[in-house]
């Protein structure tokens, strides 16, 4: 009884939509929408860090364009390096820990010694260290004078810089050690990067300016990325000049697609910035990213069931297999507006259909066990083809036949569940 209830409310329900969406006329939302993006949806994260500067010294007058990066994006405003000097930071933030290393010496740490280039090659991903005026092959010594190599002016590369260059799991492999590289061979479609400019285009060496102007130059190399929809760039110091937190307050901003005008005022440091990046790959935390806390601020929204506009609640949706789009009212704002299919981040979630369905639209649902956004979008399955999806699961949605006709909705004929046991990952 109560079944039965529930699906002439549903039917209702679905006919009122119809009627509203064929009186309006909906706005194209652009094919670079990123409402519906997930954090496992990352795919390239992207670290620049630079030198010895406390967040206050970072200023409109004195790094105009890392304080406007800041505002246009996200701007974390308690962000702190761990300790001091140099090296100790950047081991912290590549391995979970310092490794016993307190100075900027030379340092080579067993092949034993865990860290973050050796999890990515683990799990199949991909990761570079593009340094500046690096000579390459595998060149191991503490410093070299170099010409112009990518942005900002020619200058020095060092060691305690680099943290790779510290792990023998890296020095000791021909194939790992090539993935240390000089910064104008930089590709932003690697899963990982860090990116460590000079010594005079850090700061280190050189001018606030001169850090200023390297980035400036810098950024439209990951913005002009192919895949930059799905890209994280996160500009941060190794230390600041007090001891506050242990290493200083230091500037940290943060940019994707996802992020304009954010700030973000939870506290944070490079232990975080390592979690964070570990839990983008789903790799596993590395001690003191353990107990830190993941900056989940930099993350893609997740939406909920139905959720096109990105505000967290259910957005009422059809698909429209005659023009390929799915059509929607958005809860923010109540608009009716059509997305493309395949121009909006949903996933093609197949269900068991009959073999005599030849159109069918389906309300969207979340994945229960990974919180994905599921779509069906089907045409003239054969019983066989059927059979071969059930292997898949959505929550439950609705199911509404449509002829093949421009702009003309029929009465709905079929509302149902589907929901399979079982379920790969995407």
């Amino acid at each position: 009884m109560l079944r039965s209830v529930i699906k002439k409310i549903s039917l209702v329900f679905v006919l009122l939509l119809f009627v509203s969406l064929l009186d309006a006329r909906p706005d194209k939302r652009s094919s670079n929408d990123q409402s519906l993006l997930r954090p496992g949806q990352i795919n390239h994260v992207i670290w620049v860090w630079f030198e010895n500067r406390e967040a206050t010294q970072i200023t409109a007058q004195t790094a105009p364009f890392f304080t406007s990066f800041a505002a246009a994006n996200a701007n974390l405003t308690n962000y702190f390096g761990i300790t001091h000097p140099s090296q100790p930071n950047y081991v912290d933030a590549f391995s979970g820990a310092d490794q016993g290393i307190v100075t900027d010496g030379h340092t080579s740490l067993p092949a034993t010694v865990d860290n973050i280039a050796k999890q990515l090659t683990a799990a199949g991903k991909s990761w570079r260290v593009f340094a500046q005026d690096y000579p390459g092959n595998c060149f191991d010594m503490d410093s070299s004078i170099g010409g112009v190599d990518g942005p900002g002016v020619a200058g020095e590369y060092v060691r305690k810089h680099n943290p790779a260059m510290s792990f023998q799991s890296i020095t000791g492999s021909p194939t790992e050690c090539a993935k240390v590289l000089p910064l104008s061979s930089f590709d932003p479609m690697v899963n990982f990067s860090l990116v460590i400019p000079n010594q005079t285009n850090d700061m280190h060496d050189g001018t606030t300016a001169q850090g200023d102007a390297f980035l400036q130059a810098f950024v439209p190399l990951v913005t002009g990325s192919p895949d930059f929809a799905h890209t994280l760039l996160i500009v941060t110091f190794d230390e600041g000049t007090t001891n506050t937190n242990g290493g200083g307050h230091i500037y940290t901003a943060a940019a994707a697609p996802w992020l304009a005008g954010k700030t973000v005022a939870a506290t944070y440091n490079h232990f975080s910035l390592l979690r964070t990046t570990e839990d983008i790959f789903g790799l596993p935390h590395l001690g003191g990213a353990a107990t830190a806390s993941t900056i989940s601020e930099l993350f893609p929204p997740v939406p909920g069931p139905v959720d096109f506009d990105g505000d967290g609640k259910t957005d009422i949706s059809i698909f429209r297999p005659s023009v390929g789009e799915w059509w929607y009212s958005g809860s923010s704002d109540g608009q009716v507006r059509a997305a493309q299919f395949g121009a909006v981040r949903i996933f093609l979630c197949p269900e068991i259909l009959p073999a005599t369905a030849r159109r069918i639209l389906l309300f969207g649902g979340r994945r229960q066990d990974s919180g994905s956004f599921c779509e069906a979008r089907m045409e003239a399955f054969s019983r066989s083809r059927s059979e071969q999806m059930e292997t898949y699961r959505c929550r439950p949605i609705l199911t509404v036949m449509e002829r093949p006709t421009p702009r003309s909705f029929v009465r709905p004929r079929a509302i149902g569940t589907f929901l399979n046991p079982q379920e790969p990952a995407l």
